[in-house]
């Protein structure tokens, strides 16, 4: 412990003697499962601690951009910061990182801080729904970046979700796609390309084209694969199932995918959407009493990671909906008044979609 300790200190002392300026974080969001410590604005990157316990100092912010989509999308990764100028330990959970990274004045020369200017400037595009410009920043920082090209589209991606033109959504997905098989990348990064093509293709309903991306991101990561990825490729295979009727497939991959975040993101919001597309297929399949317990156990992982989240209120709203389709179903089934014919209706799948149901 006390070699351990050492080894942050001599970092730290490093850093001020260079005159390195650390990252510091200029916002934090709500997307953080529930922790007794939580990442703060004003706190100081200093370094993430490798696999040897060792500290590995990282002062550039698309390095953080990987760190997260490999290795914070895997489990819990231990970072050290500074708060308040005391350096301390924080334990970042999986499956992301709800933070802004800033540049600061004392950054202005480094190599990249003019390319992480211009993302921020694509995020905040997307935030204030100027997609147009957001797809253009990034298309060429992508460009002007090749060797963190996908690193780039895939954290932009999750940011331009909202965008109604899905035909461009499409594109971006492509240029992530035509990256990683022109450098041959492999693993989790080329899964990526094959998830945000499957995605796309997903939200223009062309389901057999989205249900090949699938499975491609699968192949690629590897079924046993322990990330965040191929839980995700498993729900959009899932939802493609769903949307197709086949409740018996989209329930088997819904419950791998519940079952693997159970192990990385227990107490995240995304285990809580996992459990809610789970209670969705009973509902469908008319077994209403484990709807309600599966809902009301999403509902109380949603409480407990994100209380103000849209994602809680679209659970309570799909609650409510099995709720009213049961009385129906039990109005349904009731005897009828005397003298008046008897009627049966029992429903295959509930009438209209559920609340947030794609992928």
């Amino acid at each position: 412990m006390i070699r351990f300790g050492c080894r942050w200190l001599l970092l730290l002392a490093s850093l001020w003697a260079t005159g390195a300026a650390a990252l510091e974080l200029a916002a934090v969001g709500n997307g953080w499962q529930a922790q007794a410590d939580r990442p703060q604005a004003g706190d100081r990157l200093l370094a993430w601690t490798g696999p040897g316990g060792e500290p590995v100092a990282v002062d550039d912010p698309f390095e953080w951009l990987a760190l997260e989509q490999d290795r914070g999308a895997a489990g819990a990764l231990e970072v050290r910061i500074e708060r308040a100028g005391v350096p301390r330990s924080l334990l970042l959970p999986a499956p992301g990182w709800d933070w802004e990274i800033a540049a600061s004045a004392e950054d202005a020369g480094a190599a990249w801080a003019e390319d992480w200017s211009q993302l921020r400037q694509a995020e905040a595009a997307a935030r204030t729904g100027d997609f147009a410009a957001a797809h253009a920043l990034t298309a060429a920082l992508a460009q002007r970046r090749p060797a963190q090209a996908d690193r780039i589209r895939v954290h932009m991606l999750r940011r331009l979700e909202a965008d109604p033109d899905r035909a461009r959504g499409l594109a971006l997905a492509l240029a992530l796609e035509a990256d990683v098989v022109a450098r041959k990348l492999d693993g989790i990064r080329a899964a990526q390309g094959a998830l945000a093509r499957g995605r796309a293709h997903f939200q223009l309903r062309d389901y057999p084209a989205a249900a090949t991306a699938a499975d491609a991101a699968l192949a690629r990561a590897g079924g046993e694969t322990r990330h965040a990825l191929v839980a995700q490729a498993l729900e959009l295979r899932g939802s493609i199932a769903y949307r197709r009727g086949d409740n018996a497939a989209a329930l088997a991959d819904f419950e791998r995918a519940e079952s693997l975040l159970v192990a990385l993101a227990p107490a995240s919001l995304v285990r809580a959407q996992a459990q809610g597309r789970i209670a969705a297929v009973a509902l469908s399949r008319g077994e209403f009493a484990a709807a309600e317990r599966m809902f009301a156990s999403a509902i109380a992982t949603a409480e407990r990671a994100a209380p103000a989240s849209t994602a809680l209120a679209r659970l309570h709203f799909n609650a409510g909906l099995g709720a009213f389709q049961r009385r129906r179903l039990g109005a349904a089934l009731a005897p009828p008044p005397t003298g008046q014919p008897a009627t049966r209706h029992h429903p295959r799948t509930i009438p209209w979609p559920l609340a947030g149901e794609a992928t």
